[in-house]
């Protein structure tokens, strides 16, 4: 299946202006097309899905495509005035090159520079506390009213949704800056749904790495094919992708 296919006739023309033009004439969304079975669309709502998410699949599974599918797709579907995206990616970033090129992802930080690494968590930190005061201001408790009150006056500042995607997250937990950085993350898990901030980890084995606080709050849950079935309960409460057959790349239950 191609994602051109799922996610309209305005990527077919390759043309930017097509783009720019349903960036003007659609509103934000957090729900994209990201795959398909036959004549069955899967889609994806980061927002009520989530608020957070989990992403497994052992090596060769399709993670990393799938990944690819659904920053595209949100991208397609929304201006970077309403979604920056920020990748930390712990296998070098090579996979990553060609979207951080596109004006939505505002970071891409990698294992080869770890003061980077730091710096975007402390950033997300700081990102966190400023929507909370500029939601204060308007007397918005959460970022849907924040968006309201900007529709009802747009010289309010624009605050996109921001997804943090963590690649990786075992090779991040296996460094002492990413332990030490860990409750950072936990912080967007327990306040970032509400302020419009989503985190989506990827790695090929969650089992007896997950802190309940990001699990309790990650409902969000895509596992690709794994060897082992303890794997795929650590995702999905179940076994179901430990079935999954080793050439049926990009097979995943959701």
């Amino acid at each position: 299946i191609r994602l051109v296919d799922l996610i309209g006739a305005v990527v077919e023309q390759d043309r930017v202006d097509a783009v720019v033009d349903k960036w003007a004439n659609s509103e934000p969304t957090s729900r994209v097309r990201v795959g398909g079975l036959g004549e069955l669309i899967t889609e994806i709502d980061i927002m009520r899905d989530g608020p957070h998410g989990l992403v497994g699949g052992t090596t060769r599974s399709g993670k990393t495509e799938f990944l690819k599918s659904l920053i595209t797709s949100l991208a397609v579907s929304n201006h970077p005035d309403d979604l920056s995206i920020v990748i930390v990616d712990f296998k070098g970033g090579v996979d990553h090159e060609l979207s951080a090129r596109l004006p939505h992802v505002i970071d891409l930080s990698t294992n080869h520079n770890e003061a980077s690494f730091v710096r975007t968590v402390r950033l997300v930190d700081a990102e966190l506390q400023r929507r909370q005061k500029e939601f204060k201001k308007v007397g918005a408790p959460n970022f849907d009213a924040y968006q309201a009150a900007r529709r009802a006056n747009p010289s309010l500042k624009p605050v996109p949704r921001l997804l943090l995607i963590i690649d990786e997250f075992s090779e991040m937990l296996s460094t002492e800056t990413g332990k030490e950085n860990l409750s950072s993350l936990e912080s967007v898990t327990r306040v970032g749904g509400g302020l419009g901030v989503h985190l989506l980890l990827v790695t090929q084995n969650f089992e007896n790495q997950l802190p309940s606080q990001i699990a309790a709050n990650a409902g969000l849950r895509i596992c690709f094919r794994v060897q082992e079935p303890v794997h795929s309960k650590a995702v999905l409460s179940s076994i179901e992708a430990s079935t999954i057959p080793k050439e049926r790349i990009g097979r995943a239950f959701l």
